[in-house]
């Protein structure tokens, strides 16, 4: 089966925040990113179709750090060296965040294809 993407994705191994359903913030690793949704790696699985708080820090085209502010949706997850990958498809999110999203991924991605 071959996989079909709608955005360009890029790896990477950040802190990400998540508030969970009780309200509850547990701290997790962010592993995959792109412009359309977001990797985490965390001890326990996604319940798929839930609506997450999402927190995580990326620099900005100035090299600042800036703290992006989302929601996601669980939509897969699957058994990770012990752990869960979940995937979350983004269900709210700024178009400054997005953006700021979108010119991180594209200049990792022009960094790792030089």
């Amino acid at each position: 089966m071959t996989e079909q993407r709608k955005h360009d994705r890029i790896f990477l191994d950040r802190a990400i925040s998540i508030k969970l359903s009780n309200g509850q913030i547990a701290k997790a690793r962010l592993v995959n990113l792109s412009t359309g949704g977001l990797g985490i790696v965390y001890p326990v699985p996604a319940e798929i179709g839930s609506t997450l708080g999402l927190h995580f820090q990326l620099p900005n085209k100035d090299n600042e750090p800036v703290t992006i502010h989302c929601k996601g949706i669980a939509r897969h997850t699957h058994v990770h060296n012990n752990e869960y990958l979940s995937g979350f498809e983004f269900s709210q999110i700024s178009e400054e965040d997005r953006n700021i999203i979108s010119q991180f991924v594209q200049r990792k991605r022009t960094a790792t294809n030089f």
